[in-house]
């Protein structure tokens, strides 16, 4: 508790140091330092049967460090370079790296056949990426200022952030318990917002959402390096609960907005866009339709 409590502090300064790139990249190299060091200690008092996960989780704190102290270097220079730049591509390696670590505990703990929670799982991951494809995507597809990186690079924070909620997802339904469920869950969530900063900024240009890229980056670690603290880090790691035959209503309230997504996704680009993407709804209706059919057989 004390250290998540330090932790939820150490986010506050990045309020103050907004408007100096410098200052906020170096307290941000020094809270994912000391986010990435919790990790480890964690690791070591606990000892769970299952490392990589955790190992990867330190990596991915190791990258927002480096991404960090690149803030700091390029604040320095005349001219920034634009994106995706060193400081934008190494914390949305450290997503990736997280993605990693939830397919490892997912591996682990989960039933390896329990289609209806990988259904669900694709579910809420599809309605995610629904959101994100209106709202990020599909502008910068149609913005002529920006260039083949910056496209791929939006489309790689997009995805390593929906992946994030998705594998999540998995776990969260049949492995994480207690108060563990809520650390790894927050930290999920607020990964994936931090994946998507940085594409935010880039299309509708908005300085503070870069600024956020950091915070919440770090804020991920915090809290991941309270999950690595807590006792019941071992559920990560050991069989859940069965699978279940029917939803329940969690699952509901988080399936239904996350199917009401996809529906808003298909109507907006088959009624509204005038610049429609050819192949999107027939796509995301044909995902949708499956993984609901695969949801009923499971």
């Amino acid at each position: 508790h004390a250290y998540l409590a330090a932790g939820v502090l150490s986010v506050v300064p990045f309020v103050l140091l907004r408007e100096d790139a410098a200052s906020a990249g170096a307290w941000s190299l020094a809270v994912a330092a000391a986010a990435t060091a919790a990790v480890l200690v964690g690791l070591h008092l606990n000892r769970p049967p299952e490392r990589l996960a955790w190992h990867l989780i330190a990596a991915s704190g190791v990258l927002v460090a480096a991404g960090a102290a690149a803030t700091v270097f390029t604040s320095e220079l005349p001219q920034q370079a634009g994106f995706p730049s060193v400081a934008g591509v190494l914390p949305l390696g450290g997503s990736v790296a997280v993605a990693a670590a939830l397919a490892v505990f997912v591996r682990r703990s989960t039933v390896a056949r329990d289609w209806a929670t990988i259904a669900d799982a694709g579910i809420v991951a599809l309605g995610a990426f629904s959101v994100a494809w209106m709202l990020l995507v599909r502008p910068a597809l149609h913005d002529p200022s920006l260039g083949p990186a910056a496209r791929i690079g939006l489309l790689a924070g997009v995805t390593a952030g929906t992946a994030v909620l998705g594998i999540a997802t998995r776990l969260l339904l049949t492995a994480v318990r207690g108060a563990e469920r809520w650390i790894v869950g927050g930290a999920a969530v607020t990964q994936a917002l931090a994946a998507c900063a940085v594409p935010l900024a880039v299309v509708y240009d908005r300085p503070w959402a870069a600024a956020l890229s950091f915070p919440l980056a770090v804020a991920a670690l915090v809290l991941w390096g309270a999950a690595a603290l807590h006792p019941d880090m071992w559920w990560l790691t050991q069989p859940g609960d069965a699978a279940e035959p029917w939803p329940t209503r969690r699952r509901l309230a988080l399936l239904a907005p996350a199917a009401l997504a996809v529906l808003v996704l298909v109507g907006y680009e088959t009624l509204v866009a005038e610049n429609r993407v050819r192949g999107v709804p027939l796509l995301a209706s044909a995902l949708l339709a499956g993984l609901l059919a695969a949801r009923l057989v499971g």
